[in-house]
């Protein structure tokens, strides 16, 4: 299976997740058609100089959480068809920290791997950055594409955490 068949299947799981927990969301298919004008949009003042950036390399999916005084709108999600490595959580941190994004998403249809799993709980400076807050968050999670649901998370399942989504 290629990536580019699980993005349509992520996107609706991520709306429905988004919706779940009271939020609109508009997600987009940024790695083959690139940035809409709506997303370029959403992209904080003063931060222009990302767009000499995502001409060559974008997320998998990037999204606009719908709202008035939303602080940190942007979401982006890197899909996997593989086993995840650590190279795939630092390209994941990477846009969600070049972007500003609110939240980033590592999805796999594989299960997460153990050793990724300690390594991540051992070392934080792999999972987490400097510039998050209590509302930024990386999430890795396991799709099952037969449900078209997520089924595992690591650390937590960020729609579980309600203060993730009061802004």
């Amino acid at each position: 299976m290629f990536e580019a068949e699980l993005y349509e299947p992520v996107i609706s799981c991520l709306r429905d997740s988004f919706a779940a927990v009271g939020r609109n969301v508009h997600l987009e298919i940024a790695a083959t058609r690139g940035l809409s004008e709506q997303v370029k949009r959403s992209i904080p003042k003063g931060n222009e100089i990302v767009f000499s950036f995502l001409h060559l390399h974008r997320p998998d999916i990037i999204g606009v959480i719908d709202g008035e005084n939303v602080l940190n709108p942007l979401v982006v999600a890197e899909v996997k068809a593989k086993t995840l490595t650590v190279a795939d959580i630092y390209q994941t941190k990477l846009y969600k920290d070049l972007l500003q994004a609110r939240g980033g998403f590592l999805v796999s249809i594989k299960p997460i791997p153990e050793n990724l799993r300690r390594l991540c709980s051992e070392n934080w400076d792999i999972w987490r950055s400097p510039s998050d807050g209590p509302y930024r968050f990386l999430a890795i999670c396991q799709f099952d594409l037969t449900a078209g649901k997520f089924i595992d998370w690591f650390q937590e399942d960020p729609f579980q955490q309600e203060y993730r989504w009061k802004f």
